[in-house]
């Protein structure tokens, strides 16, 4: 490293500086060596559609019991690998809330029946799917 300084003086100063540091967890490409698309010209579905997949969560959704008065709320955003056969893989949190209401939305997609599985030119293949599950406490 250089000592720091200001431009036209040559004392030399203690100097901040923010070394931004980006930690990303690889997305993989291909699952049992097959492409995993990201946009297929027909994306997973969940059956019976968006509205079918909202009244699921709904209906089987768990709020954490907690020790605390302190209720977080918000949206937990969930990445899943649709299979050619319309299986449920790898579910991985993209943004969460905490530990306890995480999991919960993790349990929420484990008990999801099947997607109808993405096409791709004519033909059957995996692809992502972003799901956000939204918490939230009516009054």
């Amino acid at each position: 490293w250089k000592p720091g300084g200001i431009i036209g003086i040559e004392e030399k100063m203690d100097i901040w500086f923010t070394l931004p540091i980006v930690f990303k967890l690889p997305v993989p490409d291909t699952i049992n060596g097959e492409k995993i698309y990201r946009v297929a010209d027909i994306m997973p579905e969940f059956p019976g559609g968006m509205e079918e997949m909202w009244k699921f969560i709904a209906l089987n959704l768990k709020y954490p019991i907690r020790q605390t008065d302190h209720f977080p709320q918000g949206r937990v955003v969930v990445r899943i690998i649709v299979s050619k056969e319309g299986k449920i893989i790898d579910p991985t949190i993209l943004k969460g809330i905490d530990s306890a209401i995480n999991k919960e939305a993790l349990r929420i997609i484990g008990i999801m029946p099947d997607f109808s599985p993405a096409k791709h030119n004519g033909e059957t293949v995996n692809a992502y799917y972003i799901m956000p599950i939204l918490f939230r406490l009516s009054h």
